[in-house]
């Protein structure tokens, strides 16, 4: 059928077709017209093709000479700039190494070629300006090969993306850069290392600039510990907020410390205040330790009398709140339930081997569990791994089950006891369902810790909700008929009474958490009386009133100094009805927050 229309087509377009002079018609031989089996009857008498010449594809030819007359064993090439000769045999040798001379080597065709001719490409978008339905192509812009740039942007990829300096001298990377750039020298490991060490002197003289030229006011984190290989490591982090109000996080220390005492924790800090320009500190959060709060009040000693310091650094000690949150739960844990022991039981028997985790997994196939998440079994001194475990092994509840019945080695290892919190058995229907009960009471203190951990947002505001949620769930768990979630309940009470219990007369609440609740509007002064006579009572909260209010005046006559009075009115008026004009509250309030 396909030669019946092809053969048609054919007469139809020969008859169709006009005529043309011979002299504008293409001469076309017989060995052609065979070959293509066009106007031929007998398509078995067409010739075969011609053998074609081999072409020299590849560019290089563009810019090399082949040698006539030479070894056809061993043929030559010479470059048409510089006149060196390069063997260039199709089958051993190749392209490759004339390809390397024209890009690295010849001085004469590097004369000729402009490194930096300027091309148009789309600007690659960042996820932040990505709206939602467009590309992730920005606008045409005008690009130029710069060698120090691919070397910058390759430091950067290094750091972000926490690779090894080898990464560079990797076989697939070197082709990947082969393609996207030709002309690029790919650098050494020494050699990005070295960029990666620039790169961060660059940076960090920009970040020392700012601190010294804005005067922006800092609040600083820092945290020490012992490795496995018992070196004591302390760091230092930064948080501030530039002149466009967006909030930024930096590390600034990172290094070795001899010991965890007061004093060698208190220099560090003024040696790195030191080092970056940082005059202006707000605050400094650690955890509870007590050579904490000794360095803490060696710090207090020396900055106190200095410009940057405010009210001579009386709030400048901040206790971490997710670590209270951390005590607070670990205090409850320390008796743990029965049904929590059996469920870590089962899961460190489906960890423990290879073969018995498979056969778990084959039976979540067989229940149809859509849990994604890998098992974990959880860490004595981590409460929040105790949760995560749970919370994985609940969703699994039928998969245990079932694991139950078909192994027959489950029930009889869990039965073994290898010590007092061991041996109980495989969990029950009764275990899971308190199971549950305590992960719905967990998940208070986890959701909590998740959200005062942020760092890419202020957290002092959700001090006061976090603070409060806490406590009303704590008091209506103690209230519960369930015995062993009330006692836990109990000592998490005393715990959470030992940090923020009796907030007149705790020093370890600092009253910046509460300015923090005054300056947000969504809760205001309001919020703070409530909660106060709640806890405290009327009395007491009147007192604690007294107090906040006394230390915002003084907050804000520190701020006021310098300021001129037409601005701003004394800050003794601060809080004292609503006579003070709103432009005035409103001026004021913007210098009060940019300082």
């Amino acid at each position: 059928m396909a030669g019946h229309s092809s053969s048609g087509m054919g007469s139809s377009s020969a008859s169709s077709t006009p005529t043309r002079s011979d002299s504008t018609m293409p001469s076309i031989d017989n060995d052609t017209i065979g070959c293509v089996g066009v106007g031929t009857q007998n398509p078995s008498l067409a010739l075969p093709p011609k053998p074609k010449k081999s072409e020299q594809t590849s560019m290089v030819w563009e810019h090399f000479t082949k040698v006539e007359g030479g070894d056809p064993e061993d043929p030559k090439s010479q470059c048409n700039y510089c006149k060196k000769l390069f063997s260039c045999h199709s089958k051993r040798l190749g392209t490759s190494s004339m390809l390397t001379h024209l890009k690295n080597t010849c001085k004469k065709y590097s004369s000729k070629f402009d490194k930096s001719q300027s091309k148009l490409s789309f600007e690659v978008k960042r996820e932040g300006q990505m709206a939602m339905g467009e590309g992730t192509v920005g606008n045409l812009v005008i690009t130029k090969y710069n060698a120090g740039k691919i070397r910058e942007a390759i430091a950067k990829m290094i750091i972000k993306d926490e690779l090894p300096f080898r990464f560079v001298e990797g076989e697939g990377f070197r082709d990947f850069m082969n393609i996207v750039e030709p002309r690029f020298s790919i650098p050494s490991r020494y050699t990005v290392m070295k960029d990666c060490i620039k790169l961060f002197l660059s940076e960090k003289e920009k970040l020392r600039a700012m601190f010294m030229t804005t005067g922006v006011r800092v609040c600083l984190t820092t945290d020490t510990w012992t490795s496995v290989q018992n070196l004591n490591y302390m760091v230092i982090t930064s948080h501030f907020i530039d002149s466009d109000w967006n909030l930024h996080k930096r590390i600034i220390n990172f290094c070795l410390i001899p010991n965890h005492k007061a004093d060698t924790i208190g220099e560090k800090i003024l040696s790195c205040m030191l080092e970056w320009g940082i005059r202006n500190i707000f605050t400094i959060t650690v955890d509870n330790a007590s050579t904490n709060d000794k360095a803490l009040e060696f710090v207090k000693r020396r900055t106190g009398n200095k410009e940057g310091a405010i009210l001579e650094s009386q709030f400048m000690h901040i206790r971490c709140c997710a670590h209270i949150l951390n005590l607070i739960v670990t205090d409850g844990l320390k008796e743990v339930d029965d049904s929590i022991v059996r469920v870590r039981s089962a899961v460190k028997y489906v960890k423990s081997s290879p073969a018995r985790f498979e056969k778990f997994k084959g039976c979540i196939e067989r229940e149809q569990i859509s849990f994604k998440g890998l098992l974990c079994l959880d860490v004595s001194t981590r409460w929040n791994s105790t949760f995560l475990m749970l919370e994985g092994a609940e969703k699994c509840q039928s998969a245990f089950q079932l694991m139950e019945e078909f192994d027959k080695n489950f029930k009889s290892a869990l039965n073994e006891e290898k010590n007092e919190k061991e041996g109980l058995g495989p969990p029950t229907c009764v275990d899971w369902n308190r199971i549950r009960i305590f992960l719905k009471f967990l998940k208070l203190f986890y959701d909590a810790t998740m959200r005062l951990s942020g760092s890419l947002y202020c957290t002092s505001n959700m001090y006061f909700q976090e603070v409060c949620g806490i406590q009303m769930h704590l008091q209506e768990y103690i209230a519960s008929d369930d015995f062993v979630l009330s006692s836990m309940a109990e000592k998490m009470m005393m715990k959470y009474n030992k940090y923020w219990g009796d907030l007149e007369n705790n020093d370890k609440v600092n009253l910046m958490m509460f300015v923090a609740v005054v300056l947000d509007p969504r809760t205001k002064l309001e919020s703070l009386e409530y909660w106060f006579k709640d806890v405290l009572g009327d009395k007491k909260c009147e007192e604690m009133v007294k107090k906040l209010k006394s230390c915002l005046n003084k907050l804000y006559d520190h701020y006021n100094v310098g300021q001129s009075s037409s601005q701003v009115q004394h800050g003794s008026e601060l809080l004292q009805g609503s006579s003070m004009k709103i432009e005035e509250t409103e001026s004021a309030n913007f210098y009060f927050m940019n300082r």
